[in-house]
């Protein structure tokens, strides 16, 4: 579905995949082009997962998520492994969030109502959405 002049594109999924699970309301992503939405409403709400791994029987949703897949846990090269435990990572900076986060307890991004941290992006903005303004302090 299109919206206004700025040739945006509305996703269209169902309520189940809202950012805030229990607002019941429309799916309210954006996208610039058609084909994302398609891509997103196929992966998010039909969960659709057509990459198979040929190693093991995972499924992905997109080429380049199965690609890291076989890149991380098929091969050797390029892996970076946590110090603490046995999770591998095929980009260095998933790694050094995954260690900051876990281990170390790291928060970095907060919200500016009521002065909370939370550890990633996708809470913070699971959080915002369920605030109301009888809330604030």
């Amino acid at each position: 579905m299109r919206l206004g002049k700025s040739s945006e594109f509305v996703c269209q999924g169902g309520a189940e995949s809202c950012a805030a699970e229990e607002c019941g309301e429309i799916c309210c992503a954006k996208f610039k082009r058609n084909a994302e939405a398609k891509r997103h409403r196929e992966t998010v709400h039909e969960k659709l997962r057509e990459n198979k791994s040929s190693a093991c029987s995972g499924t992905f949703s997109q080429k380049g998520h199965l690609n890291e897949h076989i890149r991380v846990t098929h091969s050797e090269s390029n892996v970076h492994s946590c110090h603490v435990c046995v999770e591998k990572f095929g980009v260095k900076a998933k790694m050094t969030r995954y260690v900051a986060t876990v281990y170390e307890n790291l928060r970095s991004f907060k919200c500016e109502m009521r002065n909370q941290w939370y550890k990633e992006k996708a809470y913070l903005k699971r959080h915002k959405p369920t605030r109301s303004n009888s809330d604030v302090i």
